[in-house]
């Protein structure tokens, strides 16, 4: 028996509501057979709309009666068009977690027919069913199964994981007879079946669950049960189309559709592609590569069959970093003319960051303004998803980076992805954005599972999952890390959790060159001046690393950020990335002013002299700033100037104190920064000279 479907499920028929169909059309595609009766009709070849990495957004019906299925628009959970997959022809992959929704399944007589493969058994491999009640289904099993609310019939044959195959249900609603077809033969029957009354259909799933692990290359419905001539017209017509011979060949490395892969010092990237040819005959493969539709570079390599069948091949193509989409289309020669046996597209060389820390970092729209988006460009990329509810597995797709979502489908955040938006625009190079960050979490969330460093169930592990799936593990250079709120109370803590992060990292990203923290801002953390000062002095402990100051930045809403905020702070840590990474000119005052010493200016002790390290600073003392400095015996500061990289503190009278703070504040106010609007990092009790 199948499962009834969650409740959530059922939010989603809501979200797809029963439209009937158009005025009946003339057939688009004047091939296949039979025609009459038949209300819908998608074929994997034609009227699939699909994103930068080849997943599917919807899929047009080839029978002209506008019954269009569409994905969620969530890459977790969309399929993914394969240009050659069922006998050297299209079709829709589904890994397990996809589905298509639509509508056009009749409610009296019918018949639906399939040509598909099944990749997993194990899985309920709902093919062609609905949001809650007609299922045509494996239910973990070979057998395929027809179900109205219940079983009807189970075919006696099972089939072969791996293998195409053709299943025809059929069911006349005035006999109440239920069959099913397996590769044109009768596998099942029964009487007095009950009907079905729902209109919708689910492709790879059962009512948003149950879900199908294969590719589907071809449905068609009818409003009648088929007869005998009708099911012979179908099979031959769908044999002759999907089941022609076709070579086998295994792939082994390859690049994924929209993959972004980091360039090396030399600005180039060595993509390579590797298989095995397994069927009998081939004399050779072929890969070609155009750049932005040009012919770019061929080769062909000679297939020599080893003992155990397989003929290996391997291609190292050298690709040139910039603002280039490559497309690999492979081919093979079976003595009959050459055929395509892969094709990739929108294949591109750049830079690759990983963003990572708490809500800062993941830095979603919380304020619901609808705006981070506007910085969406093909050129900045992500991959996989953000989620941390077990769907890590089920995303390995590249995709443009989204600034606003929570936990989803390459989600990366608000100023990650101006940041990127930013570089890409000043300095024509693709940027690759993969965010692991998790709001709320402590510095001890984020540690490794040294027994199994790919845990899903682990912040780490899900990151090393889709960095390792994405190709980059080895390849990035930089991270960037803003967290530290959960941890405000402790910063001995934090700065142990965070030594053992960077070992961990140091022997899992052997590549990383720099890593880019932001220091926590006052009050989110309960003030957090003493994790502050524990982060403002990592620049002296690690000479790979920089800290950014959150002080200064904008439209702070006392934890968080408005979208004016993170996307000035995006606009901060591209310059620095440019300046680290691409080269660029703009090198003036990027870096947040760091305190090098606090002096008495005389006997008196009624002025303080503030000497920041970069010595070509120009720093700014806006009026109002003075409030946010506190002395060790209470003495308060009045006023403030500044002259190049010093700051001149006014007390209201002689002082006593030996140490000092600057502790900046929430919200929007008052800052000391520097002429470029980067704010000084925040000091705790530094000592007075």
């Amino acid at each position: 028996m199948l499962p009834r479907p969650s409740p959530l499920a059922a939010l989603a028929v809501a979200a797809f509501a029963v439209v009937a169909p158009a005025a009946r059309a003339q057939t688009l595609v004047t091939e296949g057979e039979p025609r009459a009766g038949r209300v819908a009709w998608w074929r994997a070849d034609l009227g699939v709309q699909r994103g930068l990495s080849n997943l599917v957004e919807t899929w047009s019906d080839a029978s002209g009666n506008g019954f269009t299925l569409a994905g969620s628009g969530n890459g977790e959970s969309q399929p993914e068009w394969l240009p050659v997959a069922i006998g050297g022809r299209p079709a829709i992959a589904f890994d397990g977690n996809d589905w298509l929704l639509g509508n056009g399944m009749p409610t009296g007589s019918y018949s639906k027919a399939v040509v598909a493969t099944l990749d997993d058994l194990a899985w309920t491999n709902n093919v062609v069913s609905s949001m809650s009640h007609h299922a045509l289904y494996f239910g973990a099993s070979p057998y395929a199964r027809l179900f109205h609310s219940g079983d009807l019939v189970q075919s006696s044959v099972g089939v072969t994981a791996g293998v195409p195959f053709l299943l025809v249900a059929t069911y006349d609603a005035l006999r109440g007879r239920a069959s099913l077809y397996l590769d044109g033969q009768l596998v099942g029957r029964v009487l007095n079946a009950p009907g079905n009354w729902d209109p919708t259909l689910l492709l790879g799933s059962f009512g948003g669950a149950w879900f199908m692990k294969g590719k589907i290359g071809e449905v068609a419905l009818f409003d009648h049960e088929l007869d005998v001539g009708e099911l012979n017209a179908l099979h031959d017509d769908l044999r002759r189309r999907w089941f022609a011979p076709a070579p086998v060949l295994e792939w082994g490395e390859r690049p994924r559709p929209g993959q972004v892969f980091q360039r090396d010092l030399n600005d180039m990237a060595d993509v390579v592609v590797t298989g095995a040819a397994t069927s009998a005959g081939a004399l050779s493969v072929m890969l070609d590569v155009e750049r932005d539709g040009v012919a770019f570079w061929s080769q062909t390599k000679t297939l020599v069959y080893q003992p155990n069948g397989r003929a290996p091949f391997t291609f190292t193509v050298p690709l040139y970093a910039g603002i280039h989409d490559h497309e690999f289309v492979a081919t093979i020669d079976e003595g009959r003319g050459r055929r395509v046996v892969a094709r990739v597209p929108n294949v591109t060389v750049g830079d690759v960051y990983v963003v990572h820390g708490q809500s800062n970092a993941q830095a979603s729209d919380y304020w619901a303004e609808g705006l981070a988006n506007a910085s969406q460009d093909r050129w900045v990329r992500s991959f996989g998803t953000a989620s941390i509810s077990g769907a890590t597995e089920y995303d390995w797709h590249w995709d443009r980076a989204e600034g606003q979502g929570f936990f989803s489908h390459a989600a990366v955040g608000q100023w990650a992805l101006r940041m990127g938006e930013h570089l890409r625009m000043h300095h024509a190079m693709p940027i690759a954005l993969i965010n692991g960050a998790v709001g709320g979490t402590s510095i001890w969330s984020h540690q490794r599972n040294d027994a199994w460093r790919a845990d899903p169930a682990t912040i780490y592990g899900r990151l090393f999952l889709r960095l390792r799936e994405a190709g980059v593990d080895q390849r990035f250079r930089a991270l960037l890390w803003y967290q530290g709120e959960s941890d405000a109370s402790n910063p001995p803590s934090w700065l142990s959790g965070w030594n053992a992060l960077r070992a961990d990292w140091a022997a899992d990203y052997p590549a990383i060159e720099r890593v880019y923290v932001v220091q926590i801002r006052n009050d989110c953390g309960a003030g957090g001046y003493d994790l502050a000062e524990t982060q403002r002095k990592l620049i002296d402990t690690w000479s790979d690393t920089q800290v950014m100051a959150s002080a200064g930045v904008p439209a702070h809403d006392g934890c968080h950020y408005l979208y004016a905020g993170y996307r000035d702070l995006g606009e901060k840590l591209a310059r620095l990335l440019a300046r680290d990474f691409l080269g660029s000119n703009d090198t003036a005052q990027l870096d947040a002013p760091n305190l090098q010493s606090a002096k008495w200016t005389d006997a008196t002790k009624t002025k303080i002299k503030l000497t920041f390290r970069d010595a070509s600073a120009n720093m700014v003392f806006e009026p109002g700033a003075e409030a946010f400095f506190v002395l060790g015996d209470g003495t308060p500061v009045v006023s403030g100037s500044a002259s190049g990289n010093v700051v001149t503190l006014t007390l209201a009278g002689p002082s006593t104190a030996f140490k000092m703070s600057w502790r900046g504040h929430p919200f929007d106010g008052a800052w000391m920064r520097n002429t470029r609007g980067v704010g000084a990092l925040t000091f705790e009790k530094r000592s007075i000279q």
